[in-house]
């Protein structure tokens, strides 16, 4: 039978690529992975970390240009419409790049909010992203930790944006007047492609914590047959 297929795959063994390799065998996490991905958080944690709260505050004590990415939306969008006011430089390339050489210190609240307010989501994510890994490896995935986990997760994920919307309009308000010369009519661009992509993740992973509640449930019902 086996050479009537050619070689064919041994029997209930799992699929096989064309090297012999078990392709659910390459797919599975051990340990190592395990290992892999908590340090992948620990690094994302501390990358959002240094870059949105220790960056700006260090910058801020070294008197550093402020730089900022405006989301504008202005008719004609081109330098004839927008120029650069004393202390300040203009860049296009897709958005206005502003560059504060002298920015006040208001100019550096309203900048900084919006970049915590972030740092802070990233590193609650990656906390309960760190227990729910840890739960999973245990092999006990399905208890009520790691549903409440998930949930708080996409909780975040849908309700920061509308926090963090408001905030970035300021810092866009408060940049523009103190950079920026503009004539003709102007508006700010609040809900961007992030935005979406962040409450789209968050409907996925509500999704997920439902299967996690339902995987929780069948467990609780197995166990009070035992």
């Amino acid at each position: 039978r086996r050479d009537r297929l050619g070689g064919g795959l041994p029997a209930a063994t799992g699929i096989w690529t064309p090297e012999g390799m078990n392709a659910d065998k390459l797919l599975t996490f051990d340990r190592w992975d395990f290992l892999a991905t908590r340090v992948l958080l620990t690094l994302i944690a501390l990358a959002a970390t240094s870059l949105l709260v220790i960056k700006p505050l260090w910058d801020l004590a070294r008197g550093n240009p402020l730089h900022w990415s405006l989301n504008l939306d202005i008719d004609g969008l081109s330098t004839a419409t927008v120029s650069a006011q004393s202390g300040a430089q203009l860049a296009w390339d897709g958005a206005a790049r502003v560059v504060l050489t002298e920015p006040s210190t208001a100019v550096w609240i309203a900048t900084f909010v919006p970049k915590a307010l972030v740092a802070a989501t990233i590193v609650a994510i990656v906390v309960i992203l760190y227990r729910l890994m840890a739960q999973i490896h245990r092999g006990a995935p399905f208890v009520s930790s790691s549903v409440r986990g998930l949930r708080v997760i996409a909780l975040i994920l849908l309700i920061v944006p509308w926090v963090i919307v408001p905030f970035a309009g300021r810092a866009d308000s408060v940049v523009t007047r103190e950079a920026l010369t503009i004539s003709g009519p102007e508006s700010f661009t609040l809900f961007t492609g992030s935005f979406v992509l962040m409450m789209g993740i968050g409907l996925m992973v509500a999704a997920i914590a439902e299967a996690f509640a339902q995987g929780q449930k069948l467990q609780d019902e197995v166990e009070g047959l035992i």
